[in-house]
């Protein structure tokens, strides 16, 4: 957890432990909401150990990419562990680089390993902010899903080639901003999904992965962040 010199961003263990356990419904099919069918995808979250909590105001206004993302990965990541770096997924909350946040994608650790992660802004986490259109923790989820190789489900627009390479998410061209039926890619079938973690929509309207989706993060895991098992650890939501 980051906050800045002012206080802001300050979150309660409770908070993230109910973070926790969203992730945990998420990726077990069993979110709340909706009667579409949902994936049981393999993953599943623990935390390891108490969260770590820093005031620094570089690192609360970090962004993707910039070196104060770097600074504030690196010293966590140079601490020791029992378990493979690149298995390991680390949550840092702060500002959400100006956005809800930003993720690293698999492929992407062998080149920036000192970049690995998951950063949300930290009003986005479970119960953090009553009445905040992203305050059930799908954003967080959302992240994750990156950090395991998904795309949004808009990528690539109305294209039925290419896209988010599923093949059970619908194409549309952008991302749903509010939880609205809609269909931008009237020659492809499917409605848009705004019920998708990976869409954009308000947290009470998302509530599922695709068993397309959990196909690709079980290979992308497979390929690029596991060795011997399937199960995550959050070694804190912390930096």
């Amino acid at each position: 957890m980051i906050k800045n010199s002012g206080g802001e961003g300050e979150v309660s263990e409770a908070e993230i432990d109910a973070t926790i356990a969203h992730l945990n419904n998420a990726f077990s099919g069993t979110a709340t909401g909706g009667t579409l069918p949902r994936a049981d995808t393999p993953y599943r979250f623990y935390k390891r150990q108490v969260t770590t909590r820093d005031t620094n105001d570089a690192w609360f206004e970090a962004t993707d990419g910039s070196v104060e993302d770097e600074a504030m990965k690196t010293a966590r990541n140079a601490s020791d562990r029992s378990f493979d770096k690149k298995s390991i997924l680390n949550i840092y909350t702060n500002n959400g680089g100006g956005a809800n946040g930003y993720a690293s994608f698999p492929w992407n650790y062998g080149a920036y390993p000192n970049r690995d992660g998951v950063v949300v802004f930290y009003e986005t986490l479970t119960g953090g902010v009553p009445g905040f259109e992203f305050d059930e923790g799908d954003v967080v989820v959302h992240e994750v899903g990156h950090w395991l190789g998904l795309f949004h489900t808009f990528q690539g627009g109305c294209s039925d080639t290419a896209g988010d390479h599923i093949f059970d998410t619908a194409a549309h061209t952008m991302g749903t901003i509010v939880c609205e039926d809609g269909d931008d890619c009237e020659t492809l079938p499917g409605a848009d999904p705004k019920e998708n973690f990976m869409d954009l929509s308000e947290d009470f309207c998302r509530y599922l992965f695709t068993p397309g989706q959990s196909t690709r993060m079980d290979a992308q895991g497979a390929m690029y962040r596991v060795t011997k098992r399937r199960t995550f650890f959050n070694e804190g939501v912390a930096p």
